[in-house]
């Protein structure tokens, strides 16, 4: 009986001892999984299992609030994208309704109208900074006058394909523009043409004052001068940019008008007074077109006439064969006589005709 009761006792013992290991064991597990991740172990298992809900409830916010997010960004670019669009196709519409409009206007006033409006600032400029040069070039007008023709055309075809074929022609526009290319056309020709011959005869008389001036100085001791002069007709062609003796060239025309003092009793002497001349002018590198020497006195008349080019390689003798001369005996009764002649020829066709 006792060792029943021991047998019994024991066993029951051993069954208290594995139920109590046993719930230490779960104990231990529920503490373990109930551990959060910074290390922090509440005191007991009620603890930990509230602490684990509230972890969980924490991330379910955290999940919503993200999603909460996600949605709020989702709505805004789906607002920003419909703005956009809408942006777009209001810029296109306003687009459509300027060029509507512009159609509109060229189908109502026709081809012409704008191209005039475009001309008249076009001419304008052009005439403005020509006009106010310093040296105006007024063939700069002539040389830019297509570009309103192009003017006309580009707006004939842009007109042919807004109005899908049907363009309209505005007649009073065309010619507006047509007689204001052309009046500031012939303008600028008239005034360049002034404005040319102004420079080329201030160009002649510059040359011809130069080439007087250094005559005196290399000539005045070769001969006896009581007059000289210089005519002087440049090319109308040239570039204008030389000045003075410079711009003298093949094509240009120096005529040279000498008077000679004193006496001369024979053509030779005054041959020889010509060919000083010729040759100073040789020296000084002027070509003079032609010569023209002359001497008088109350008794005597000399003249010469010679080509400068050929003149210049002529000799004394050859230029005495030139020399025109008069010896006049009594100059006053020479002069009664042309009197007397002009008077007996007037008499003489009154005589015939009656």
């Amino acid at each position: 009986m006792n060792d029943e009761k021991s047998d019994e006792q024991v066993h029951i013992a051993e069954n208290v001892a594995t139920s109590s290991s046993d719930e230490q064991t779960q104990g231990n597990v529920a503490v373990h999984t109930a551990i959060p991740e910074n290390n922090v172990c509440p005191p007991n298992v009620g603890d930990a299992q509230a602490f684990a809900e509230q972890t969980a409830e924490t991330e379910k916010q955290i999940a919503q609030q993200q999603e909460q997010d996600q949605k709020l960004l989702a709505a805004l670019d789906e607002v920003l994208e419909k703005q956009n669009l809408q942006n777009v196709r209001v810029s296109s519409t306003a687009n459509r309704s300027k060029v509507g409009r512009l159609t509109g206007t060229v189908e109502k006033k026709g081809v012409g109208f704008v191209s005039l409006g475009l001309i008249l600032v076009f001419m304008g400029i052009v005439m403005i900074v020509t006009l106010s040069a310093s040296e105006p070039n007024y063939t700069i007008p002539l040389k830019l006058s297509p570009i309103c023709a192009v003017l006309i055309g580009a707006e004939m075809l842009i007109t042919y394909l807004l109005t899908h074929g049907r363009p309209r022609i505005n007649i009073p526009s065309l010619v507006i523009a047509v007689l204001l290319v052309t009046g500031c056309c012939v303008l600028c020709s008239k005034l360049g043409g002034d404005y040319k011959e102004e420079i080329t005869e201030h160009n002649n008389r510059t040359v011809a004052g130069e080439i007087y001036d250094k005559s005196y100085n290399e000539l005045r001791n070769l001969a006896d001068i009581t007059s000289l002069k210089v005519d002087v007709d440049l090319n109308t062609h040239s570039d204008g940019k030389k000045k003075g003796m410079q711009a003298i060239s093949a094509g240009d025309i120096v005529n040279i008008s000498i008077e000679l003092g004193g006496v001369y009793n024979a053509p030779e002497n005054f041959a020889a007074d010509c060919k000083k001349i010729i040759d100073g002018y040789r020296l000084m590198g002027i070509n003079i077109t032609n010569y023209h020497f002359k001497n008088e006195s109350k008794f005597r008349s000399y003249a010469l006439d010679v080509e400068g080019k050929y003149a210049q390689d002529f000799d004394i003798s050859r230029l005495e064969d030139a020399v025109n001369y008069v010896y006049i005996d009594d100059y006053d009764y020479i002069e009664d006589m042309d009197d007397f002649i002009e008077a007996t020829s007037e008499t003489t066709s009154a005589t015939v005709s009656d």
